[in-house]
C-alpha cells in the first residue's frame, strides 16, 4: 500500500514536468492493477490539458516585464538566508532517511512470535471468578459515599447562603414571618 502511494505520487510528478518514470515504478505499474490506472488517468488528464493549453493563452500585461525585472533587482540587492537553506538540507535528510527505514521495514516480513505456546484453545481461558451481587451492592455503596458528603456539603453552603443574604436583604418583618411559618 506504502509502494502504491508513493508510485502514485512520482507517477504524477513525472507526468506534471514532463519526464519519464524510474524503472521500479514501471515495474510496479505493469503488476499493480490500480497503479496502471492512474497512469493511464494521469497521463490522459496531462495530454487533455496540453491540447487545450493553447487556446486559454492570454498576451502578458505592457507592464509585466517591468514589474518582473524589479523584482529580480530586488532579489539581487537582498542578503542570503542561510538558515533556510539549512532547514532545505536538514528536512532533505531527513526525509532520506525516512524514506530509507520505511523501504528495509517493508522488505523485511514480520517474524512470528516465537515465545506464543502451541497449546488448544481451551487451555487458554481465563479463570475469572464473577464477583457476588452482596460484593457489587457494597461496592457501589463505598463509591457513592464521597458524592453523598460532597452534595451534602453543597447543600448545606447553599441554605448558609440563602440565609446570609435574606437576613442582609429583606427586612425584619417579614423575615420573622417567614421563619415562624417555616417547620424546621
Amino acid at each position: 500500500m506504502t509502494t502504491c502511494w508513493l508510485c502514485q505520487k512520482i507517477v504524477s510528478i513525472r507526468i506534471d514536468a514532463g519526464r519519464a518514470l524510474p524503472r521500479w515504478a514501471l515495474s510496479h505499474i505493469q503488476n499493480c492493477p490500480a497503479c496502471a490506472a492512474a497512469n493511464e488517468s494521469a497521463t490522459a488528464l496531462a495530454r487533455q490539458l496540453s491540447s487545450t493549453a493553447n487556446d486559454h493563452r492570454r498576451s502578458a500585461s505592457p507592464f509585466l516585464h517591468g514589474k518582473i525585472m524589479l523584482a529580480v533587482r530586488s532579489l539581487e540587492n537582498a542578503e542570503p538566508h542561510p538558515g533556510r537553506s539549512r532547514l532545505g538540507w536538514a528536512m532533505a535528510v531527513g526525509m532520506i532517511c525516512l524514506l530509507a527505514a520505511s523501504m528495509v521495514w517493508l522488505r523485511y516480513p514480520p517474524m512470528p512470535d516465537q515465545n506464543v505456546s502451541k497449546s488448544p484453545p481451551a487451555e487458554l481461558a481465563l479463570n475469572v471468578t464473577l464477583p457476588s451481587a452482596a460484593q457489587v451492592d457494597q461496592w457501589t455503596k463505598t463509591l457513592d459515599v464521597p458524592l453523598e458528603q460532597e452534595t451534602k456539603l453543597v447543600l448545606r453552603d447553599a441554605t448558609v447562603a440563602i440565609n446570609t443574604l435574606a437576613r442582609g436583604f429583606l427586612p425584619e418583618d417579614l423575615l420573622a414571618s417567614s421563619t415562624e411559618t417555616t417547620p424546621h
